[in-house]
């Protein structure tokens, strides 16, 4: 009679010292190339997932005459002399993967098993940390002086007035009076913040008393905390004679999986700043542009600025400024809200580097100028932020080409776009060509799926099933 033997062992190995640099082209030659060393190594690959630093694999070896280490060291070298021929990027890097990996043996795994490892991918908690601004009501004489008296004891490090606990901590130690004004460090353990609702404040946060010293309450002013949260430390400023409370605060999120045929896709440009659109199953159902008012700001601003600097004249802040970031969370806001009333996930195009490729000789000062003004990253890091705290499924995408590739036929061509307008030199087919361009990123996910940072997609083979994570 003969034996069979199945054997099955979960391997990860990650990138040299960490860096995120597996890209979405990077991940799909990794994956072609693992499943083409299935036959020639003699394994079969229950499962993959590719990562923007690291890879897991469960695969399967058919005898356990088989030379395990072998195994991963063909993995690990053909992968990473493939990638760093591919893609001159790599070159820069010493290696592409680190010298030591992890290997275990699973047991006997089920289909049920497997496909519950499949569909726990890009399923994610995580921890938000946020930070609330509140302005400190102003104390009582008698509270004022014990305040300051507070702050001159934690600066001398006297242990008569501070606790211990604050005393002892080593954060303690990054705050200090600069300019004369008071800074305190007050950890949560320490302090308590209360809801009492009164006609002047709302909160209140107790300050710590120690041995000559009694506890005494702080009025604060600002928004609602909110039910989920959890408390950190905080620290106490004083600007301008008026004293601010920045409290930190966690809130935990369970993030999905982006759903690839109900899309919010996002592209970032110049003309529009944001254009905006739903694709369903593949198919443009609404459209919504956003930045007309923003486009006149920040060229207010900027001709502003040139004015002042021509004249010599340093202004600390720009009204402008507080106008555009309130018209960006304005924006960003109304995409959360629309995204989560009807179940979208949102996938934004990366315009990581962007400013690189306008340089003198490829482009005018004017488009220069549009391109450094627009607060590309502002937007991206509002749109990532409200998104987990919303639990909104959102990945960002590599933009490559996409303004040049017609979203019916796939024919790259630049000589298609003309301006705000797209018309395919190969089909024909005509569109805004901002709305082409977001068409095109959401197609980069029509297999995908993914939380946030990270691309996914399930593939099924003749044998296994299996699923990709790919990072970027």
């Amino acid at each position: 009679m003969s034996s069979i033997e199945e054997l099955k062992y979960h391997l990860v190995f990650a990138t040299k010292y960490r860096y995120n640099i597996i890209s979405v082209k990077i991940a799909i030659l990794l994956k072609n190339y693992f499943l083409k060393q299935q036959k020639k190594l003699d394994f079969q690959i229950i499962s993959l997932a590719i990562e923007s630093n690291h890879i897991h694999m469960l695969f399967q070896l058919n005898s356990s005459t088989q030379d395990l280490n072998e195994i991963i060291r063909k993995l690990k070298g053909g992968s990473s002399f493939l990638a760093r021929k591919t893609f001159k990027s790599l070159k820069r890097y010493t290696a592409l993967w680190t010298p030591s990996h992890f290997v275990a043996s699973v047991g006997n795994v089920s289909k049920e098993t497997i496909q519950n490892y499949i569909n726990s991918q890009g399923i994610e908690d995580e921890l938000i940390q946020r930070t609330f601004k509140y302005k400190i009501l102003t104390p009582t004489k008698h509270k004022l002086e014990k305040l300051k008296t507070y702050f001159q004891e934690c600066s001398s490090k006297s242990r008569n007035i501070v606790p211990s606990s604050i005393y002892q901590d080593f954060e303690f130690h990054k705050v200090c009076c600069q300019n004369n004004e008071l800074n305190l460090y007050v950890r949560q353990q320490n302090s308590r913040i209360e809801k009492q609702d009164t006609k002047l404040a709302k909160y209140w946060i107790k300050i710590p008393g120690s041995r000559l010293s009694d506890p005494f309450w702080l009025g604060l002013q600002g928004r609602d905390i909110p039910e989920d949260a959890i408390l950190k430390d905080s620290l106490i400023q004083e600007k301008k004679g008026v004293l601010y409370l920045n409290l930190v605060i966690e809130q935990k999120r369970t993030i999905q999986r982006v759903n690839p045929g109900n899309l919010l896709s996002i592209d970032l440009g110049i003309n529009h700043p944001i254009a905006s659109v739903i694709l369903k199953d593949g198919h443009m159902s609404n459209y919504k542009f956003y930045g007309s008012e923003l486009k006149n700001l920040l060229f207010r601003r900027e001709r502003r600025h040139a004015q002042l600097q021509h004249s010599g004249i340093e202004e600390p802040h720009s009204s402008y400024t507080s106008k555009i970031n309130n018209l960006l969370h304005e924006y960003t806001n109304s995409i959360i809200q629309l995204a989560k009333e009807n179940n979208l996930s949102i996938v934004v195009g990366d315009l990581t580097g962007i400013r690189k490729n306008f340089t003198v000789d490829k482009s005018t000062k004017e488009t220069r100028k549009k391109v450094n003004r627009t607060p590309f990253y502002k937007i991206k890091m509002l749109l990532e932020y409200k998104a987990r705290l919303a639990g909104v499924p959102l990945v960002f995408v590599c933009e490559a080409y996409t303004s040049q590739r017609c979203s019916k036929c796939g024919e790259i061509n630049k000589d298609s776009r003309k301006g705000e307008r797209f018309e395919c030199v190969s089909c024909g087919h005509k569109n805004q060509a901002d709305l082409n361009g977001a068409v095109n990123i959401g197609s980069l996910v029509g297999l995908l799926s993914s939380s946030h940072s990270t691309l996914r997609e399930e593939f099924s083979s003749e044998s296994k099933p299996m699923a990709l994570a790919m990072g970027k």
